[in-house]
């Protein structure tokens, strides 16, 4: 996870210096999902999708060893996406490296939570082949 900080630190820091741009957007914009130029599709979809990865490795660690998933282990991992993109949303307001978009906050928490979700799917689908492994030992 501190590589995953440092490369998002120095991929904000290269931002920042390549363009100045500041500021911030609390509006919820979803109209980018639906346009058809420019880069409103490709940024929404890359703002989840760079997310879930996050969220399916933070989840098989964080259930690792443990019995328990589901919604618990998707609602952990969902609240410490959320921490991170709103760190890393905080840094570029403060350094005046990028853009604060509350929309990229809530982008990158769904994508986590697609993330989480998988890992948790997976983890039930194991539970349930050890339970089904289990049942065809004892018919033996």
């Amino acid at each position: 996870m501190g590589m995953f900080l440092l490369d998002t630190a120095v991929a904000i820091r290269y931002m920042g210096i390549m363009h100045h741009i500041s500021g911030y957007n609390l509006t919820l914009d979803f109209s980018r999902l639906f346009q058809k130029s420019g880069q409103g599709p490709a940024e929404t979809i890359s703002n989840i999708a760079v997310y879930v990865p996050f969220g399916f490795f933070l989840g098989e660690a964080l259930a690792e060893g443990k019995r328990w998933g589901g919604w618990r282990l998707i609602g952990r991992v969902t609240l410490a996406a959320f921490s991170l993109s709103l760190f890393i949303e905080c840094l570029q307001l403060v350094l005046h490296v990028g853009f604060f978009e509350l929309t990229d906050l809530v982008l990158n928490t769904v994508g986590a939570g697609v993330g989480a979700g998988l890992s948790a799917g997976m983890r039930g689908m194991e539970c349930h082949h050890d339970e089904l492994n289990t049942i065809e030992k004892g018919k033996k």
